[in-house]
């Protein structure tokens, strides 16, 4: 093997890991509440595409601050064939940034109007904690 192709599958390797290296860590959003919150919230929001109405609800679950989990339970009108991928993908990006900053959930093509509502509920729930104001 070429020394080059080893590091490449190192890389790789590493890549995968599922632990938060302290950098990727420290890319994360605060802690939400103070003391820092442990528990659900929900949230919702509403928004309207060429083929009707969307309406995102979610449950988060937080521990010590940190969204651990993200449930899209009761979410309605989310197209089958594009907006399911923001529903499928989005929690992952989520916890991993703890946030739902406009650049949290990554962009899935023609599913703008998922995307939007999804960050539009996320900060609705995440803003009935008590303290936390997220714009």
């Amino acid at each position: 093997m070429r020394p080059y192709a080893a590091l490449a599958v190192l890389s790789l390797v590493f890549a995968a890991c599922p632990n938060d290296s302290p950098e990727e860590k420290d890319n994360r959003h605060a802690p939400y509440g103070s003391p820092p919150y442990s528990g659900q919230v929900t949230g919702e929001a509403n928004g309207s595409h060429g083929g009707g109405q969307t309406t995102i609800k979610l449950t988060l679950t937080l521990e010590e601050g940190y969204i651990t989990g993200v449930d899209f339970g009761g979410s309605t009108g989310i197209t089958p064939s594009i907006g399911s991928q923001v529903r499928d993908q989005a929690p992952a990006q989520i916890i991993a940034a703890n946030s739902f900053n406009d650049d949290a959930i990554d962009t899935v093509t023609r599913a703008t109007i998922t995307r939007i509502t999804t960050i539009a509920a996320g900060k609705n729930a995440l803003n009935t904690i008590p303290g936390v104001n997220v714009e």
